[in-house]
């Protein structure tokens, strides 16, 4: 959801549960609503299916006997009318319930109401803990899982990270109380590769049993990672994987330059001079550097200025990269053991990336006095409980392809580049960041004789490249107080432990809105590749407050203040939906580097489907996910990105499920918060040649949407996405659509020039036939025919385009 303004008034109430009784709700005229159960594959989802008497109602509301869990009105957030949502019988408890669907057609309310009984089996993954950061082969990863209740059975597949695993070689000890502990052995003849791996869970109690998948994480290298990391984590960050090395020469070393200079706190400062066949000034040059020997490499960004050229000679430019040992690694560092590194550059270009050998850093670095006197090494880690969404295929259901079950689960996962501040009693403040694994370290010097300190987390990132803010609505960052203590003056070092924000933690939404917004810049870093040439990104803010309705009851970006307001109500807890968060954190991206993004609403109607459609199918490559996800306080539904069509009733809705396709790309401009049409489009370039779901369809056969006919002609389309790629849909949208904060796009400030008011499916579909990327007769079929985008002209698109 975007909006221009941040007044309430302007926003729409799109959700909300105010635990109205049935007894409030309006007067029931005809039961031309319907609800159905429907299968479900997973233990403890109820799943139902519900009909309108209407293809868009004017308002809908789904209830689960007094509470009132969606109230849905047409405009501009995710939401669309509740059609095939799955209940959480864990937020209701066990025992008979009433699920009520009402819906508004032509000022008429309708109503219906099904009796459901629901088990709420213990086969649920309440939280995921892993012991450790990394592993490496031979060590023991320990897992410990949190469900409702003891007596389970608990297994988990360690294949994707253990080419040497079979099924039931790890060993798994219920410690009670609804705690098991799971222990497996990496092989040490393993031959995966290094990585990050998200690996499944199956729960049962004998009778039924589920399986969470991407349950967690396990972080693993062949060899032991090293110790050596940049100090400037704002910049970059340890990686678990390979070093990237390739053959280019655009980068060498003037390896007699090369020094080391140590400082405090197992840090120092490598500076040298670097040989260039042109001119880098202005440029960004990727760093690699790793402790020699070892697997994990930390990488960060260099901006190169003074450079000096001469005809006879490479250019040189003098570059410095601050070192740190990893606090994981202190305790086993001891002033004067040498550390021999490597390293490798990185080039940016448009729409690729060249990177240098591995080049040995000249002179070892031998660690300096790291703790001096009169100072305290302080340390410690923050962690959140990440929540991740599931959408499984229900062939049961008679809607499926489109819809299918959604489901949750969550795992610890780390804090990263959070602002943590070390105040003592005189007035000093000593800041640091969280790194890759949420840990943290500061030498503290004793500058006050109180010896009292206090430790506190700021949901802040903004020293380099990555620019992030979680603010309350009273525009104040938060503070997260982890403790006061004191350190006698012969302590040497403290330890303040692990603090650990639960989604139910009171502070949790500060956080996790946070993460959203460090993920999403993360992502854009790379994808934006040499387009966009900044030395830091622009600001992302977030509000958040818990309690608080948000943009009515929703969550929005707001264009004047680059601001997300996250709604944090208890029906609708936005900082408890990823999906919600990344799709507004994709408004930003494209406020910020596409060619313009208006408002949905008013005379934006094209604009406003577009960009809420390339929010929602973006998400995709923030999260891996091809569904999109509708979620609110104990309901959720997830619909197919790559389903083209839409299930209806035949015989006007009161016959058989069939697929059909839409009147045109806009029939559903009631519910510009999912895009329309666009972001089916959007998916068919971004996937290419991949086979469709569903090929054949009917078509609706009035101008009400409706299906008239109770057996309509259904046309089979064949395989009509043989088009476009991941890469080429990026190339479209970063060096056709760029725009704002994209220098190499100066020319495209406000790109608009055909189709609707704003940024439309017309400009995409331009750019993606003026780069080449296709040909008229490749998408004809699909825009035309099938979207009904009858008022795309190809005829006069560009030709020939940047």
């Amino acid at each position: 959801m975007i909006v221009q303004s941040i007044s309430p008034s302007t926003a729409r109430i799109l959700l909300t549960a105010i635990g109205a009784a049935l007894s409030s709700m309006p007067a029931v005229a005809l039961a031309a609503t319907d609800i159905a159960l429907a299968a479900s594959n997973t233990p403890g989802l109820t799943c139902v299916n519900i009909t309108y008497d209407c293809p868009e109602p004017s308002a809908a509301q789904l209830y689960v006997d007094s509470a009132l869990l969606v109230d849905y009105a047409p405009g501009l957030d995710l939401l669309t009318p509740p059609r095939a949502p799955c209940l959480d019988e864990s937020e209701f408890g066990s025992g008979s319930h009433t699920i009520v669907a009402t819906g508004t057609c032509g000022g008429v309310v309708t109503t219906d109401a099904l009796a459901v009984h629901f088990t709420n089996p213990a086969v649920d993954i309440l939280d995921v803990k892993v012991a450790g950061f990394s592993h490496t082969s031979g060590d023991t990863v320990a897992v410990t899982v949190y469900a409702p209740e003891a007596g389970l059975d608990i297994a988990v597949d360690f294949g994707a990270v253990d080419s040497e695993y079979d099924p039931g070689d790890e060993f798994v000890v219920d410690l009670g109380g609804g705690r098991y502990l799971v222990t497996y052995v990496l092989s040490a003849t393993n031959t995966t590769p290094a990585g990050e791996y998200d690996l499944p869970i199956e729960i049962t109690d004998g009778m039924v049993s589920r399986t969470v998948w991407d349950a967690f994480t396990v972080r693993y290298t062949p060899e032991p990672t090293g110790a050596i990391t940049v100090h400037d984590s704002t910049n970059g960050d340890f990686v678990i994987g390979d070093m990237p090395v390739g053959s280019s020469t655009a980068v060498a070393l003037d390896t007699a330059s090369f020094t080391i200079v140590n400082s405090s706190g197992g840090a120092a400062t490598l500076s040298g001079k670097i040989l260039t066949p042109t001119n880098m000034d202005g440029k960004a040059l990727i760093v690699n550097i790793r402790e020699a020997g070892t697997d994990g490499y930390a990488t960060s960004e260099v901006w190169i200025k003074n450079s000096t050229c001469s005809s006879s000679a490479p250019c040189s430019a003098q570059i410095s990269l601050p070192l740190r040992i990893r606090p994981s690694h202190l305790a086993g560092v001891s002033s004067g053991d040498p550390f021999s590194m490597e390293l490798s550059f990185g080039t940016y270009a448009a729409g690729n990336l060249a990177y240098t050998p591995v080049m040995a850093v000249p002179p070892a670095w031998n660690i300096g006095s790291w703790l001096p006197p009169g100072t305290i090494s302080m340390s410690g880690a923050l962690t959140y409980q990440r929540i991740t969404q599931s959408g499984a295929a229900d062939p049961g259901n008679a809607r499926h392809p489109q819809y299918g079950v959604m489901s949750t689960s969550s795992a610890t996962h780390p804090l990263r580049k959070v602002t943590i501040e070390i105040l003592d009693d005189c007035g000093h403040v000593y800041t640091t960041l969280t790194n890759e694994s949420g840990m943290w370290q500061r030498v503290v010097p004793r500058e006050c004789g109180s010896n009292n300190y206090t430790a506190r987390a700021k949901p802040h990132a903004g020293n380099g490249v990555f620019r992030v803010i979680s603010r309350g609505y009273n525009g104040l960052t938060h503070h997260s107080v982890l403790g006061t203590v004191n350190i006698p003056a012969n302590v040497s070092s403290h330890d303040w432990g692990t603090k650990y924000y639960s989604q139910f933690n009171s502070e949790y939404g500060e956080f996790s809105t946070f993460m959203s917004g460090i993920h999403l810049q993360e992502w854009a870093k790379p994808y934006l590749l040499g387009d966009a040439e900044l030395g830091a990104f622009p600001w992302l803010y977030f509000q958040f407050d818990n309690g608080n309705v948000g943009c009515g009851g929703t969550s929005c970006y707001v264009l004047g203040s680059t601001t997300i307001e996250v709604c944090g109500t208890a029906s609708n807890p936005d900082q408890r939906d990823p999906f919600a968060l990344a799709h507004e954190t994709l408004h930003w991206f494209q406020h910020q580097f596409m060619a313009k993004l208006d408002g949905n609403s008013g005379p934006n109607e094209w604009a406003g489907a577009f960009g809420e459609g390339f929010a929602s199918m973006m998400v995709k490559e923030l999260l891996g996910t091809n569904w999109l996800f509708k979620a609110a306080t104990g309901v959720g539904e997830c619909e197919l990105f790559d389903f083209q069509g839409n299930f209806k009733q035949a015989s006007g809705g009161t016959g058989a499920w069939v697929a059909a396709l839409p009147l045109d790309l806009y029939a559903t401009t009631g519910d510009q918060g999912f895009g329309g049409w666009s972001a089916r489009i959007l998916w068919d370039f971004w996937d290419g040649g991949a086979a469709e779901p569903a090929n054949t369809f009917t078509r609706y056969d009035n101008g009400d949407g409706l299906i008239l006919a109770a057996n309509p002609a259904t046309v089979n389309f064949g395989t009509f996405d043989t088009f476009g790629s991941a890469a080429d849909f990026q190339d479209v949208i970063v060096r056709y659509l760029g725009g704002n904060h994209m220098p190499a796009n100066p020319a495209r400030p406000n790109l608009d020039t055909r189709g609707g008011v704003g940024l439309d499916m017309t400009e995409f579909l331009d750019g993606a036939l003026c780069r080449n990327h296709v040909e008229w007769t490749d998408i004809e079929e699909l825009v035309h025919d099938m979207m009904q985008f009858s008022s795309y002209s190809y005829l006069t698109a560009p030709v020939a385009c940047p």
